[in-house]
């Protein structure tokens, strides 16, 4: 974890048909839906970005992201860090 950082997540679709929405949460392991993410849930078509604040981030604490595209579907998946400058 990054002092004074936000966490970025970017779900990006590699098919015209793919949908993948990321959810977050640090008590239920298996994020796979939007009452399982008490952190944040993202779910907008296509590419999905979160943006997890850093005031909800605390350290010595696990973070589950669950990543869930119906159907067909590939997608990429990328987190880092974003310090404000």
């Amino acid at each position: 974890m990054i002092e004074d950082a936000d966490l970025v997540l970017i779900a990006r679709s590699l098919n015209s048909r793919g949908d993948p929405n990321i959810y977050v949460s640090n008590k239920n392991s298996v994020p796979l839906l939007k009452e399982d993410a008490e952190i944040v849930s993202c779910a907008s078509r296509g590419l999905d970005i979160c943006i997890v604040d850093k005031s909800l981030l605390k350290p010595n604490l696990n973070y589950y992201i669950g990543v869930v595209c119906d159907g067909f579907c590939r997608f990429s998946f990328k987190a880092m860090y974003d310090k404000e400058k």
